[in-house]
């Protein structure tokens, strides 16, 4: 415990205002759209944090904040057994991608995550209006969940793409927001587990997440009460654009650094 708390009381105040920032713009935007928190979060935690701190101090945040879309009832069996196959993919890929993780140079992850952020950047701009089959469904299960869990175990972000495949099933919003939710806490828990196990997530991590509660929280409230104040027009074109202005820093940095 006192190496925890020489840690805390080590960090600059730098370090402090960058995690107050992130998880505040990260609360508000799920406050506001539902997902999105480590989409934001991560990148401006890894301006003064290690991308893998970053990713780890997430955890608490992320879980709390998801927790309620779990208590579905007991409709929640019917949408496992559908996207079970989904589920596989997506708890492989995020083992897959934490053990990548723990093998690259922490720039190439910083780039890596800002080349994702601008990839999902460019999808929103586009806002194809994908629509799958049933058989698309059952064919597009697996790789999509293999994929959004790489992404996912590299840079914890793996809620874009599982979105974008749930939407293009032309669900109501109902079952997408519960399909959302068990995803999501199906990937939190392998997630968090191989970056314990990878050392990663350790106790200085978890009492930087315990701390991070406060502000996202209070910016997930904020969003949540502004939500129907907000145009969503103006949201979305503002959200897309910090999106974009944080993926291209990361890229830049992560690159500079390479080069």
């Amino acid at each position: 415990m006192e190496a925890v708390l020489s840690y805390l009381q080590s960090l600059a105040p730098g370090v402090w205002i960058a995690i107050a920032l992130a998880m505040l713009a990260g609360g508000f935007v799920k406050g506001v759209h539902g997902m999105g928190l480590p989409l934001v979060s991560v990148p401006i935690l890894s301006s003064a944090l290690p991308v893998q701190t970053a990713i780890a101090v997430t955890l608490l945040p992320i879980l709390l904040t998801n927790f309620y879309q779990i208590r579905v009832g007991r409709d929640a069996l019917p949408i496992v057994r559908r996207f079970a196959v989904l589920l596989v993919g997506l708890v492989v890929g995020i083992l897959i991608g934490v053990y990548a993780l723990t093998n690259l140079a922490p720039d190439l992850v910083t780039a890596i995550l800002g080349a994702v952020i601008l990839g999902f950047v460019a999808i929103r701009i586009r806002a194809p209006d994908w629509r799958l089959t049933a058989r698309g469904e059952r064919l597009g299960a697996l790789p999509v969940g293999l994929t959004a869990g790489l992404v996912g175990g590299i840079t914890s972000i793996y809620g874009t793409p599982i979105a974008i495949y749930l939407s293009a099933l032309g669900l109501d919003r109902q079952t997408f927001v519960r399909a959302i939710g068990i995803t999501f806490m199906t990937g939190i828990i392998p997630l968090y587990s191989a970056l314990a196990a990878f050392d990663i997530l350790g106790l200085r991590e978890t009492a930087l997440s315990l701390i991070a509660l406060v502000p996202v929280f209070v910016g997930y409230l904020i969003g949540e009460r502004t939500r129907g104040r907000i145009s969503e027009t103006a949201f979305q074109r503002g959200f897309t654009l910090l999106l974009a202005a944080i993926g291209l820093t990361l890229l830049y940095r992560g690159l500079g650094a390479l080069l």
